[in-house]
């Protein structure tokens, strides 16, 4: 059986569903379906932070450090899991985007907890 479907079937308002993964919802006595391990799969998670720091060395025992960091430096979205409800009309399409659990501001902050965040740091060492 083939369980590929091509990329006619992206647009579901023109095709229709895809055949080939409808068909692996119908329900067997025996308990077990036809899905395979990672069938459906969602897109990966992307997040990138950068830091920059340069020290400065003044006299023996003193050192002043300057520096920058960017949180979700190129504020890249990232997106949920496709439905997986077989009876909605959005059945295998993407409708939202997800933030990481926690940010640099803790877990409270909910869907905001993934802006692009710049941060400035000065340091003096003795």
């Amino acid at each position: 059986m083939n369980n590929s479907c091509g990329s006619q079937f992206a647009n579901t308002a023109t095709n229709g569903p895809c055949p080939a993964l409808t068909s692996n919802f119908v329900s067997n006595p025996a308990g077990f379906g036809d899905q395979r391990r990672n069938q459906v799969r969602g897109p990966n998670f992307f997040d990138t932070d950068l830091s920059i720091f340069k020290n400065f060395r003044i006299k023996e025992r003193m050192q002043f450090t300057l520096g920058a960091t960017a949180y979700n430096l190129f504020n890249h979205p990232n997106f949920d899991q496709p439905q997986g409800d077989v009876a909605s009309s959005q059945f295998g399409q993407i409708v939202t985007t997800i933030s990481p659990p926690t940010s640099i501001y803790g877990s409270f902050l909910g869907a905001d907890a993934s802006p692009r965040v710049l941060q400035s740091q000065i340091k003096f060492s003795f």
